[in-house]
Order: C-alpha cells, then structure tokens, then sequence
C-alpha cells in the first residue's frame, strides 16, 4: 500500500490537468502542481478553503446562480451517484477570471473519503470562439455593406445564387435579399448579350475561363426587377472552400460610362461628318458674303470720288470702306485656315516699297487711333529709294495689320508704333504698344490655334483666336517667323522676320496719314448714345446731325458709363441703348436708368431681334426697339416720336 501510495502521489502531483480532493462541504483537500500553476497561487493559499469561497469564486457564476448554492447543489448530485460535469468560473490569486470546466467523480460512500475533482481552462477556447464569431460577423458585415454589389454561386451555368449583399439586390431593384437568392444568372441576364452573343454562350464561355485561370472580367447586360437593362463590369473569381468551389461575382454599375462612350461616338460621327461638309461650307460662305461686299467697297470708292460741300461725304466713304475690309479679314483668317490645314498655300511674290506699304496700313489706322487717343508711329528702317523689297505683299500686309489690331484692342492709353529694321539678311518689321501686355503663363502658347493670351480687358476684346497663328504659319512660309516679347503691364513687341531681298525702284511715295477729330460742341439738347462700337457710333452721329446743329451728342461706351451720364447730366433727353457691351450690357443699364428717372427715354438698339428679344428689351425698361443695321428713316421717325410728345424739346 505504501507502494501503491508513492505511485498515486507522484501520478496525482505531477498530472497535466489541474486536480483536486475536496470533501462532500466542498473544502479543498489537496491539489497538485497544475492547480497550483493554474491560479496562480502556493498549497497553503487554498487547503482547507472551499472551492466557493469569494477568495476563489465569483459571488455568481454566469448561468446567474450564487457559486455556494451552485457548488452545493452539484455535490449533492455527485453523492446520488452521478458524475458532474459543468463549467465554473474562479478567482486566480491576481483577481482575474478563468473559465474552467470542472468534472466531479470517485465518490466513496465510507465514511472519511473524499470527492475528486479535475479542472479544464477553457479561457483561451473561449477567447478563440468569441474572435471567430466577431471574425464570422465582421467578415459577413463587410460582405452585406460593401459598396460594390457581389453575388456567390456554384459554378454551373444553372446554379442559383446562393447568397447577395445588399449592393447587389439594390441595384437589380429588389427590397432584400430574397428577390435575388434562388435565382439563377440566366434569370438576370437578357437574351441578348454584348456584340449580340446569345445569353448561354456568353456566360457558359467566361465561367469555363474563370476555372480555368482563376478569374474572369467583362462588361455583361443584367435586368432589373423594372425589366430596364443595365450595364455592368463583372469580375468573377473561382473560391475553394471546405472542398466546394464557389464562384464569387463582383459587379460595377458602368451603366452611365456606357452612355458617354456612346455620345461620345456619336460626337465624333458628327464631328467628322461636320468636316466633310466644312470645305463646303466655307466654300459657300465665301460666295455669299463676298458678293454683297464687293457692292459695298465698290460703291464705297465710287462716293470717295464724288465730291461734297463739306467735304466729309469721302470722309465717311472712307469708314465704310476701311470696316467692309476688317469683316472681309474675318472672312479670309476662316478661309486660310482650311487652305493652311491642307498644306495648299503657295506664295505670289511682287516688288514694293516697304515704306509706302507701311505708311499706307498707317492711313487705315489713323483714324481710329485718333477715336481711340492712342497715336500710331511710323519709323522706316531704309529712305524711300532704298525701301524696295521681293516678297509676298499680301501675306506681309495680313501679318501687320493682325498685329496692329492686337495693339489696337489691348492698348488703353499710350502708343502705337510701326516700323522695321534691316538686319544682316532680314527684314525685322516691328509692332510695339505700350497696351496691357502679356503675362508668362500665356505667352507659351500666344501662337497656337484657338487660343487668346487675354481673358478680359477693358478694350472689346473679340475675335477667333486665330490671328497670330495665321500670322505665325505665313511668316514660316515666307522664309521667317514671328517672335514676341512682352513684360505684362508695360506692352509687347512683336517681330516679323523676313528675308531681305532688294529691288531697284527709282521713287517711292510717303502716304501721310489724316487726322480729322472734331471737338464735340455744347448743344441745347443731348442724346445720349452707348454704343462700345466706333464705327456704329460714327454711323449714328451722321444721321442724328442731319436733324439739326441743336443736337448735342453724348457717346458712352459701355452700359456704366450710361448710368453714370444719366445720373449727373440733365440735359440727356433721350437715350439710344446698344444691349452687347462691355463692363454692363444694355438691359441691365436701362434697369437702372429707370431707376435713376424713370421718364427718361430709352430706344434699344440691336442686333438681336426675336420677340424674345423684343419682350426683354420692354421687361427692362426701354420705351421703343430698334434693331441692326439701323434704317435712318426709322430712327428719324422714333425721336421725332417722342419729340411730338414733348418728352424733349431741341
């Protein structure tokens, strides 16, 4: 026996699994080392302390039960002679909780034995359990929310769905899950498919390229709850799992790119079409606008030769002249980029004086410039005799003159000057102005296509965009080219280079230019004109002095300086209001005119002329519509309208 106990003792105190002897009021006996490891504590901490006492055990345990009543109740169990088995949560000597799982046995029923007792830790299985279910709920969580709509089925073409996030049956228009899950994907997908392939075909073929390579992407059609069709990128991935395979579907609704792509095509048919036709087009432009200018200039220079009593009747013959020849050079820039593009532009080379060329684009300009107070300077680079050069004169007269309307519109105050130098072999022919210049960000591309270097300016800054690289393309093709420098704020410099090849001519003739600005004169009743137009304004000043010497013309070019005329001069009487202008269009100053005194007249006068624009025109304030161009009776008859009603008196 002393044998046997040498054997049980070494058995019981080196055994893997916590064991203990209690007796039948559950005092704890004895206990050997994996107990002892197990809370963390020495023999003499728990002998003789029972194993519901608060040092060891909880008050309660989790199925909501006292310990001592729960202790109790299972050795009572025990004694009848059934083996208990339960889990128990005690107390380790640092105060933390362990999960146990306690098996009672080996009741005696002699008197003075004991009840054996083994404890299991299932802290860490427990531990484990809870984290795999958070994983489980996390990872189902990110399946349901996830934005992308997925979809699981086995793979077979009539598998069903096995299960669908919440992207996936919201978007086929479905409230939950269970519209979309017990279908199969033939049951989802039109007849039809991409490039008119039939709907088993299609899927059949990229399910057979999923296995074999693991994954598979294309566009596919899909229909929704509504029977509307929608387009979606779907990515199918093969998924082994627990030896099944699954195919995991993910989809991206493409239905709005595919609509793009489309306008797009569309875009581009008629673009291309729109380029077939624009040969053609601009053919027909040059035949229909050409023909009634031709009348213009031509009857033009018949006036200029007739001669008048004042004198101004080859003045304002003139005007017309020089503004039929600026929408003529609209007209050419549009034509020469057809001819450009298509590489048909020859040279037609002549001999001229550089000198009298200059002076004559001078004497085109003078006037304006003296509207504008901006004087134009001539400096030839060569005396007259030895100004004489070969080279494409129309060309070099469309680069000078784009260059001198540039200066023109962006110079508010300053000058102008034109001229040219004689370097080594080229002819260095210069623009300078001392206008707003341009800044770095825009110079880089000044000479390409479409592209405008200003913004805004307070000058009327229209046009194509297509000046300067016309410009830039004829100075190539004359041997040349075009350079700028301009410091934003102080001007520009523009510089056309061209070879320098001389020709003998025996005189030259210097044009000079004209100056013919008049001084407006205080009158006894005033007309106030906004119109941002020069030539426009000049037309009208012409027929409003044929009414009598008693009219006082006031011009403001931009709809704030009507506002401001009208609200400091009371002699304005009338108004004649031009709707497109800069800074504050015609509509929004007769607004406040009216504002200012509403019995003041105002007449618009426009180019618009819809009943849209008419009605407008009357919702801001102006009393009578007269559209472009102008006919001189009709305005006649439009003052002297108010005139009759004694509105104003002259």
């Amino acid at each position: 026996m002393r044998e046997y106990n040498k054997i049980y003792k070494r058995l019981f105190d080196n055994a893997n699994i916590a064991i203990l002897e209690i007796n039948i009021d559950g005092d704890i006996v004895d206990c050997n080392r994996s107990t002892l490891k197990m809370l963390g504590c020495k023999k003499d901490d728990i002998i003789g302390v029972k194993v519901y006492d608060p040092a060891l055990s909880p008050e309660f345990q989790s199925n909501g039960k006292r310990s001592d009543e729960f202790a109790k109740e299972r050795i009572k169990e025990l004694i009848k002679g059934e083996d208990q088995s339960f889990e128990w949560i005690h107390l380790k000597k640092d105060g933390s909780e362990l999960l146990i799982e306690v098996t009672l046995f080996g009741l005696d029923n002699t008197e003075g034995k004991n009840l054996f007792v083994t404890w299991k830790d299932l802290t860490d299985l427990r531990q484990k359990e809870k984290s795999l279910l958070e994983s489980e709920e996390r990872f189902r969580t990110l399946f349901t929310k996830a934005t992308d709509p997925i979809i699981l089925h086995a793979p077979d073409i009539n598998s069903k769905i096995t299960h669908c996030n919440e992207a996936a049956y919201k978007l086929l228009g479905y409230e939950s899950e269970t519209g979309l899950v017990g279908k199969t994907v033939l049951e989802i997908s039109p007849k039809i498919q991409v490039g008119d392939q039939d709907a088993i075909t299609y899927v059949k073929k990229n399910l057979k390229e999923c296995l074999e390579n693991g994954q598979s992407r294309f566009e596919a059609l899909h229909i929704r709850k509504d029977n509307t069709t929608i387009w979606l990128d779907v990515i199918l991935t093969k998924i082994n799992f627990q030896k099944e395979t699954y195919i995991h579907s993910q989809w991206r609704d493409i239905t709005e790119i595919k609509k793009y792509e489309k306008d797009l095509i569309d875009a581009k048919e008629k673009a291309e079409k729109a380029n077939r036709l624009k040969s053609e087009f601009l053919q027909n432009m040059s035949h229909e606008i050409r023909t009634p200018m031709n009348g213009i200039v031509g009857f033009s220079e018949l006036i200029a030769s007739e001669t008048s009593d004042d004198g101004k009747q080859g003045f304002y013959a003139k005007v017309i002249k020089n503004s039929s020849m600026q929408l003529l050079k609209i007209i050419d820039d549009i034509l020469e980029i057809s001819t450009l593009e298509t590489k048909q532009v020859t040279l037609n080379v002549e001999e001229f004086s550089l000198n009298d060329f200059i002076w004559q684009i001078f004497s085109i300009y003078d006037l304006r410039s003296n509207e504008r107070r901006i004087p134009i300077y001539v400096k030839p680079g060569l005396d007259d005799e030895d100004s004489f050069i070969i080279t494409d004169k129309v060309k070099l007269n469309k680069i000078i003159i784009n260059l001198i309307d540039n200066a023109l519109k962006f110079t508010n105050e300053g000058f102008i000057e034109i001229g040219y130098d004689l370097s080594e072999d080229f002819i260095k022919l210069y623009v300078k102005d001392t206008g707003i210049g341009i800044d770095s960000d825009n110079i880089g591309y000044i000479f390409d296509r479409f592209r405008r270097g200003v913004i805004q300016t307070g000058a009327r800054d229209g046009g194509l965009g297509l000046g300067l690289s016309i410009s830039k393309e004829n100075a190539r093709l004359m041997g040349g080219d075009i350079t700028v420098d301009s410091v934003k704020g102080v001007g520009s410099v523009f510089i056309v280079s061209i070879p320098y090849k001389a020709a003998q001519k025996n005189t030259a003739k210097k044009l000079s230019g004209s100056k013919n600005a008049e001084k407006a004169k205080d009158q006894k009743c005033s007309i106030l004109v906004a119109e941002d137009d020069e030539v426009n304004y000049l037309y009208i000043q012409t027929l409003i002095k044929k009414m009598g010497k008693d009219v006082n013309l006031i011009h403001a070019k931009n709809g704030k300086e009507a506002v401001d005329i009208c609200s400091t001069n009371n002699t304005v009487k009338v108004v004649l209001m031009d709707v497109k202008m800069p800074v504050m269009n015609g509509y929004e100053a007769s607004r406040k005119i009216k504002l200012l005194r509403p019995d003041l007249p105002i007449i618009t006068q426009t180019a618009y002329t819809t009943e849209s624009d008419r009605k407008q025109a009357f919702n801001s304030g102006c009393d009578d519509f007269i559209s472009k161009p102008i006919d001189k009776d009709l305005l006649f008859e439009k003052l002297k309208k108010y005139v009759a009603k004694g509105k104003f008196h002259c």
